[in-house]
């Protein structure tokens, strides 16, 4: 959120931004750009006298809003302030980071019975029915990828208010072309980055390696949930298994990789994948994985995620040709650079333009 609107300032908006937490953290200031959000020693002082920092926000951005052309609300902001800014004639343009929630339950849900776990990462119907609510009251809405599109059409967005844009990946965080070349003959290293459960399908990729059929490297970085070490704990103890736990460079751990795999059940457009494609990394993933960046046959492969057999034939794929992974890294690196934040709040900021001046004329 950060460094959209950071560069969005950059790129010639006038920017006023309001975050709590991590969330305010990122944005880079210059032209064009007022920070709103307290900074972080402000925050802890508004904890420790009882009151509410996103309230204490809520309030000071609301009464901060004067004849601006959009305001842009992402997930968690209270109902009340779309109600405010409706009531002001402001344009209202919202964000889905993920899947609205009535699909993501649904998939969540499924997999969970599928697995004879309890049901973990639901909603309740006010939930549900609120996200819609304010999402009714925006007169559109960004889509970071073709899944979250189908997400909001599925709850009545018409397509003429989504739009369909991206996410991105910074060059400060994840340096281009660092991936390093592997020694002739050591084996081929799959990388799989993010918390490992269920919503990030980690059990799913352990099916498929515990049924492969060729040497490699499974590089897990990030930290495995209980679910997961009692549905797969033996095969997560293998030999061609590494668990790295947290690690606070991302960028080396893909950088010393051969393969992005992400078999995602529910996503918005994971950034990890765009930071993979920026390393050089060909990818196999899950549809909700591939976001909105990585084409399938060209950057890496696209496959459903509860195909085991298709995962399994893809990473032998991956391992008996160096060939294959070299021209769809290449080609996954070339893509990323029209992915930086940059270049990706340039098209938002064109398609806001494009919005206000449609709505202008609409008048």
């Amino acid at each position: 959120m950060g460094s959209l609107c950071g560069e969005m300032g950059k790129a010639g908006a006038s920017v006023s931004y309001g975050a709590v937490g991590h969330f305010g953290e990122g944005a880079r200031e210059g032209r064009g750009f007022e920070r709103l959000s307290p900074p972080k020693w402000a925050t802890r002082v508004i904890y420790r006298l009882g009151r509410d920092p996103k309230g204490w926000l809520e309030r000071k951005f609301v009464s901060a809003v004067r004849g601006e052309d959009v305001v842009w609300l992402w997930p968690g902001v209270s109902d009340w302030v779309y109600d405010a800014m409706v009531a002001k004639g402001v344009l209202v343009v919202s964000e889905r980071i993920n899947c609205h929630r009535a699909m993501a339950q649904r998939i969540l849900w499924s997999e969970y019975d599928r697995l004879g776990l309890p049901r973990a990462g639901g909603y309740g119907d006010g939930e549900v029915s609120g996200e819609t609510r304010k999402l009714m009251k925006s007169r559109a809405v960004f889509a970071p990828s073709p899944m979250v599109a189908k997400s909001l059409e599925e709850v009545g967005i018409g397509p003429e208010r989504i739009l369909r844009s991206s996410y991105g990946w910074d060059p400060g965080r994840i340096g281009a072309g660092r991936r390093q070349a592997r020694e002739r003959g050591g084996a081929v290293v799959f990388v799989f980055v993010g918390l490992g459960c269920v919503r990030k399908g980690l059990h799913l990729l352990l099916d498929a390696w515990a049924r492969k059929r060729f040497s490699a490297k499974l590089r897990i970085v990030g930290s495995v949930t209980e679910e997961i070490e009692k549905l797969h704990g033996e095969t997560l103890r293998r030999s061609d298994v590494e668990l790295t736990g947290f690690v606070p460079d991302v960028g080396a751990m893909m950088a010393t990789s051969d393969v992005f795999v992400f078999p995602s059940l529910e996503e918005g457009s994971p950034l990890v994948t765009y930071e993979a494609m920026a390393v050089g990394l060909p990818s196999i993933v899950s549809p909700m994985a591939a976001g909105a960046v990585v084409v399938d046959g060209i950057h890496g492969m696209v496959i459903d995620p509860h195909d085991a057999s298709g995962w399994a034939a893809a990473m032998e794929r991956m391992v008996a040709s160096a060939e294959l992974r070299e021209e769809m890294g290449r080609a996954a690196a070339e893509h990323a650079k029209g992915y930086t934040w940059s270049e990706v709040a340039k098209r938002r900021l064109g398609m806001l333009r494009a919005l206000v001046g449609n709505c202008a004329a609409a008048v």
